[in-house]
């Protein structure tokens, strides 16, 4: 098993060659084989006050402000040798060009803008080749002739600026170029269990000939320029039918022109077999897929028989399986001058300009998806569960908070999981700074493991699946809103939130009175935020009162204690006695009405002031069985130890 990826990034050139280059200044780049980051070659220049070079793609044009492509972000290899002798950021520095029109941007030809990427005073003189990313959409650092014209950029490229100082050879490099969301989609099995985002590493920056930059491993932290997408892949092959023989309990697949699958990918049998009337009929079944053009799989149903059907265009999709345990993703915060006077700003940019949506549905670009669909399996582990309801060794992922920058100094990140999603459990992860929403809420995950977990400086949560032991803390969601979105399907117990706005809100009273079980809060300015617009009962049992706000007309929250109040019925031997009817009642509210289990326990959980006055009262009297006296008496619940007593019944003598 392996995994595999793909991209959205669409490469504009593999700068292999100096082919299709013009020079930016007065040096024409050169074909550079012996350093370059992807490929087999770069275009590079000497150093100089400016010296770069930009491609031309033709008259097919790219529009980043409508269409197809609106809202993509321009990937940039470039690399300096010296990067102490390059003009700070704001001075020039090392920029990224766009221009449109058939003159190529030079110093004083052509339309064009510039986003200056570093400089001396930011650039980490150890890093070498950066994949630089700028929003096409975004403020430039300088333009001439007016600006390029978003709507047709022809042009892509990048130059470095060095006012004094010298340099021998070709210290600058220049090498693909993309455009795209920088979307990193990753699927199949991991080869080896909790190494997944290395495998992922692996496949994009260890392979030089196609290497994206959206993700980089440097000793062992994994660099993210992007989101990664755990999802499903779907193969459709319409150029020749897929052919499906049994014979006895032994199916064969044919793909004339490969099924495009990695060696050993999983697979299922519900797929969307056209006209495959037998594949159809199957029960759900996991396939390995083994040869490129056939494979073969038993059937668990027993001898089906000989029969042969051939269909049109079958679309199959692979299954994933992924897990990492205690590996570090960053995602990082890259920066560019916008011209204004000392202002570096995030290259990145938190949301699109025209709210184009990416394949998670989500408009920012840094983050984590996982997604799935109504055929192939999505299972995801992050790290190991411990007990029942713990959990270690998982992940951590990270947001980068520029120095360069001022508040907000990081780039927002969003993690997002479908409907689709099969299996997912988190265990001992930490979530840090990741500031946009957690969207952890997806039908088939309802009640799956989140345990152990730390949410540190992210935004809102949003989930259905079973959390238990997780801190929520410094939460980034403000004064209108909540660190956790509570609902309906919430399943959150024993967690803790710590120093957030508002820890808890509420936007809906369905569900209500709703029940909080061992949920502490501290140094939250309000632990609950009412804005249902109607009136909610929160029932609490263990952890700490919660303090509330109500907002807009008709919210109204009421907070009660919630306590055990648990009545055990023996014999005069301590044994048990089943099926006797226990009545708990304080004042006119009934507390318990019902029937001991068969260990002699009657429980219930109590709201309301306290501590309070009981009555408790225990009889068994049914027929052909022993009859015992009854018994009744006074009893107090109070807010540390509820109530807990225990009755012994006698028989009743009149009845022996």
């Amino acid at each position: 098993m392996a995994l595999a990826i793909s991209t959205d990034l669409v490469v504009v050139t593999a700068a292999d060659t100096n082919t299709g280059w013009t020079k930016f200044g007065t040096t024409t780049p050169a074909t550079e084989p012996d350093y370059f980051a992807q490929g087999t070659g770069c275009v590079s220049l000497i150093f100089g006050n400016p010296k770069g070079g930009t491609y031309d793609i033709g008259a097919s044009t790219i529009d980043f402000n409508s269409g197809t492509h609106q809202d993509k972000l321009v990937y940039v290899w470039m690399r300096i040798a010296t990067p102490s002798l390059i003009d700070a950021i704001s001075a020039g520095g090392m920029y990224v060009i766009l221009g449109s029109g058939t003159t190529a941007p030079g110093t004083a030809a052509g339309v064009w803008s510039a986003w200056t990427v570093d400089g001396s005073n930011t650039i980490v003189g150890t890093d070498g080749w950066i994949c630089y990313v700028i929003d096409p959409q975004s403020t430039p650092s300088t333009t001439y002739g007016g600006g390029v014209d978003l709507n047709a950029v022809r042009h892509f490229g990048g130059a470095h600026e060095g006012s004094s100082g010298s340099a021998k050879g070709q210290v600058f490099g220049i090498d693909a170029i993309y455009y795209g969301r920088g979307e990193l989609y990753i699927t199949g099995a991991v080869a080896t269990a909790g190494e997944g985002f290395k495998e992922a590493a692996a496949l994009d920056f260890g392979v030089i000939g196609t290497r994206y930059g959206i993700i980089t491993e440097k000793r062992g932290i994994y660099y993210v320029r992007g989101k990664l997408i755990l999802r499903t892949k779907v193969n459709t092959n319409a150029s020749a039918n897929w052919t499906v023989a049994v014979s006895g309990n032994v199916v064969t697949v044919t793909v004339p022109a490969g099924h495009g699958f990695a060696s050993n990918q999983k697979i299922n049998t519900n797929a969307s077999w056209t006209i495959n009337t037998f594949m159809n009929s199957l029960t759900d079944k996991t396939i390995t897929v083994t040869g490129t053009t056939t494979f073969t799989f038993a059937l668990t149903q027993g001898n089906q028989g000989a029969t042969g059907e051939t269909g049109t265009s079958a679309s199959v999709v692979g299954n994933v399986g992924f897990s990492s345990y205690g590996e570090s993703v960053v995602f990082e915060t890259p920066h560019y001058y916008n011209g204004t006077a000392a202002t570096i700003v995030k290259s990145i940019p938190d949301a699109s300009v025209g709210s184009v949506a990416g394949a998670d549905g989500k408009t920012s670009y840094n983050g984590l998806a996982i997604l799935g669909d109504s055929v192939g399996r999505v299972t995801v582990d992050f790290g190991v569960l411990v007990g029942s309801a713990q959990g270690r060794s998982g992940p951590i992922f990270s947001s980068y908070k520029n120095p360069l920058l001022s508040t907000p100094a990081r780039t927002l990140c969003t993690v997002t999981v479908d409907a689709n999603v099969n299996n997912l459990s988190i265990y001992g992860t930490v979530f840090n700074n990741l500031e946009g929403a957690i969207d952890l809420q997806g039908t088939n995950i309802d009640d799956d493991d989140c345990f152990g977990n730390t949410f540190n400086g992210c935004g809102r949560i949003d989930s259905n699946m079973e959390i238990r032991n997780c801190s929520i803390v410094n939460s980034v969601s403000g004064a209108t809103d909540g660190a956790y979105l509570w609902n309906s399907t919430t399943n959150l117990q024993t967690c803790n939130f710590v120093n957030c706005s508002r820890g808890i809100v509420f936007e809906s009273s369905t569900g209500t009175p709703f029940s909080f079980s061992n949920i502490s809060f501290s140094g939250n300015t309000y632990d609950v935020r009412n804005e249902t617009g109607a009136a909610i009962v929160i029932n609490y049992t263990g952890g700490t009162t919660p303090t509330y706000e109500n907002s807009g007309g008709g919210s109204s929250t009421t907070v009660s204690a919630s306590v055990t109040v648990t009545v055990t019925v023996v014999d005069k031997n301590d044994s048990p006695i089943g099926s006797a009817q226990v009545g708990v009642y304080v004042g006119t509210t009934e507390v318990i009405n019902a029937d001991t289990t068969g260990s002699g326990i009657a429980t219930a959980n109590y709201s309301g002031a306290l501590p309070a006055n009981a009555i408790y009262k225990v009889r068994k009297t049914s027929t052909g069985g022993t009859r015992y006296t009854p018994v009744s008496g006074p009893a107090v619940i109070d807010a540390t130890n509820g109530m807990s007593v225990k009755v012994v019944l006698y028989v009743d003598p009149a009845a022996a």
